[in-house]
């Protein structure tokens, strides 16, 4: 009897369609890469270049102004409610006020007390509402010159590291100087 030969595989076409989409994943990524490492990556630092505008300067001018003159008259506040706590404690210290009287005293300080704490909540919205609007616009010039700069020097991307998005930064250029030369820095 003639012996068969061994058949390896069942189906002769399956080892081929491996090996060919294999192929073809091997052959996809190496492009891929190739790709990747034609693009151009760039890096600033945001807060570096912000600190340099003088629209950030006079912003910040704005601001320390306007948290200079309510904390004037927060501390004019602050004392005219210690002055009446402490006329408040004496009377009571020295017996010249009555239970009833203590308690009206107490609800007028309690009143006065949250409404320093009001009050004190709004300059803190109002001046971060007014350092927002002042620094969107400032913002959105440092983002428009940024892409300018990554369209007319050919970047795929620009990393900001003042944000702490970027933990490696060995292949990419940093753009910080074309950036602030576009800002006129």
């Amino acid at each position: 009897m003639a012996q068969r030969p061994l058949k390896i595989f069942v189906n002769k076409n399956k080892p081929m369609r491996l090996i060919n989409q294999f192929s073809l994943v091997l052959i996809f990524s190496i492009l891929t890469l190739s790709l990747m490492g034609q693009q151009k990556m760039g890096h600033i630092n945001s807060g570096n270049i912000l600190e340099k505008l003088p629209e950030v300067i006079k912003s910040n001018r704005v601001i320390t102004s306007l948290q200079d003159s309510f904390k004037i008259e927060m501390d004019t506040k602050v004392a005219r409610f210690r002055s009446k706590y402490e006329v408040a404690l004496k009377a009571v210290n020295e017996g010249t006020m009555t239970p009833a009287q203590q308690k009206v005293k107490e609800d007028e300080l309690n009143t006065e007390q949250a409404a320093l704490t009001s009050y004190q909540k709004e300059i803190e919205a109002f001046l971060n509402t007014k350092r927002q609007a002042m620094l969107t616009p400032i913002i959105d010039k440092l983002n428009k010159a940024v892409k300018e700069v990554g369209k007319e020097n050919g970047y795929a991307y620009i990393f900001d590291q003042a944000v702490g998005n970027l933990l490696y930064a060995a292949d990419s250029d940093d753009v910080t100087r074309l950036v602030e030369k576009k800002l006129s820095l």
